[in-house]
């Protein structure tokens, strides 16, 4: 792999003290490893991840699915059962007890608003069903009816009891506020726990009420981790703002925002929370694309616009905006189109580093550098923060500043720090002989003032040993 990645031939990028060694505190990073099945997971735990400092890491549905091609069988649910074209239970358990021994926890996409649209089928393990009737699991009393359009499904998203009651795409949805329902879908998420799961993404939250949910996470541990995916829509009455009580939220106005780098534009972070575009920091898993985004053209994506993402991702790095989720997934050129699969249908093992197919971008230089700064800075404030159009630049109490240059202009400037005087090097030039310097130094005068000259599309990041 290079060791300098797309941004490497603008300029330094990242800078540090010479000679520091990174914290050992790990960070609240989190990554979302897409269509990665069980065994590339816990590799990627092992050489990745773990050592990187990423703490967590949410991955794809684990429940058996309806047979067919599609990456989006895996949210087509026929069955609890631990067996999909990812792994088996054995895999799957094996898997969360090899991350979390390196200091990565495992968060579990979970579909538990509705079972699979297909009319019959046979699931991937083997499970038989008809619409509304899954043997063992649920039967038509234990769905919605709603009757509130021709044929059940949701066509004004601005009504809600469409939203939450009527069918999505045609997946039948589930009767989540019945206590049978609730009383199956606990047992499917204990059961996840159980193997060591220590949370969950709830997928299209949005589509089941938050009294409902409130209900299913109180028969949970107490410690477990809750992320809901509630997008907001303009004049929608179902806001992200109700599943506050609940847990953390998938924040994707930060992924829109974070467009403005394709056009030269830094966002501004600190005016958008101040104008109430976001929800709270605290609850906020900020993320430059998911898989959905990926495929949708609403966000920057490493396939697409891979500069300006490497460039967006040091910046999501390095802000004080919530909690920060990286993404891998694989390469596409159709819409439904499947990770590589073996003969039988399976996922095959993710190649990072070793082949086509998997975008990896966990293991960018960049990121994982920055992760090393986050670590060192986070919990400071934000100080002697600027922002202009094109540029932004602050620091992080007296240990960390960081500067970006979206323009394809080169910018010459003078930026306030509250960094000790002293040298800085570039920490991406370090490679693996962290002892040296190689790269061009940067001079931290007296007075804490920098002058740099900020090459197009390029960022720095200074770290106090």
């Amino acid at each position: 792999m290079k060791r300098l990645t797309l941004l490497s031939k603008a300029v330094v990028l990242l800078l540090v003290l010479s000679g520091c060694s990174p914290s050992e505190a790990r960070s609240d990073v989190g990554i979302q490893l897409f269509m990665f099945n069980w065994n590339s997971v816990a590799t990627e735990c092992e050489e990745s991840l773990g050592p990187a400092g990423i703490s967590w890491a949410l991955v794809s549905p684990p429940q058996e699915h309806i047979n067919q091609g599609q990456w989006w069988v895996h949210y087509q649910p026929v069955s609890y059962r631990i067996e999909s074209r990812l792994g088996t239970r054995e895999q799957f358990k094996d898997m969360v007890s090899r991350c979390n021994r390196v200091g990565v926890e495992i968060i579990a996409d979970a579909v538990i608003n509705h079972m699979a649209g297909s009319s019959y089928g046979t699931g991937w393990a083997g499970s038989e069903y008809e619409k509304f009737n899954y043997p063992d699991i649920y039967t038509a009393e234990n769905f919605h009816n709603c009757a509130l359009t021709e044929n059940n499904q949701i066509v004004d998203f601005t009504d809600r009891a469409q939203v939450q009651t009527c069918e999505l795409l045609g997946l039948s949805d589930l009767d989540t506020g019945s206590e049978a329902v609730q009383q199956r879908i606990v047992a499917y998420l204990k059961d996840l726990t159980s193997l060591g799961v220590a949370g969950f993404r709830i997928d299209a939250a949005k589509h089941i009420s938050a009294q409902d949910l409130e209900e299913i996470f109180a028969a949970l541990p107490a410690e477990t981790r809750v992320m809901h995916e509630v997008i907001r829509g303009g004049g929608e009455d179902v806001q992200p703002e109700e599943y506050l009580t609940t847990g953390e939220l998938w924040e994707f106005s930060f992924s829109r925002l974070m467009t403005s780098f394709e056009i030269e534009s830094v966002p501004n972070l600190e005016e958008s929370l101040d104008l109430g575009y976001f929800i709270e920091s605290s609850k906020a898993i900020s993320f430059i694309t998911n898989h959905d985004t990926e495929r949708n053209g609403q966000a920057l994506t490493p396939a697409s616009t891979p500069e300006a993402f490497q460039l967006a991702t040091i910046f999501m790095l390095a802000s004080n905006y919530g909690t920060p989720m990286l993404y891998s997934g694989f390469s596409f050129t159709e819409y439904d189109q499947a990770p590589p699969l073996g003969p039988s249908g399976e996922v095959l093992d993710a190649t990072c580093g070793d082949g086509p197919g998997w975008n990896c971008q966990q293991r960018d230089d960049s990121t994982i550098q920055m992760i090393k700064w986050r670590t060192k800075t986070q919990n400071l404030p934000v100080e002697n923060f600027v922002h202009k159009e094109s540029y932004s630049a602050w620091s992080k109490g007296n240990l960390g500043f960081f500067a970006v240059n979206a323009s394809a202009r080169e910018l010459k400037a003078t930026f306030e720090t509250s960094l000790p005087a002293g040298q800085y090097c570039n920490i991406l030039m370090l490679g693996i002989d962290e002892t040296a310097c190689p790269g061009s130094e940067i001079t931290v005068l007296e007075d804490g003032t920098i002058e740099l000259n900020l090459l197009p599309k390029s960022a720095i990041a200074l770290l106090k040993n």
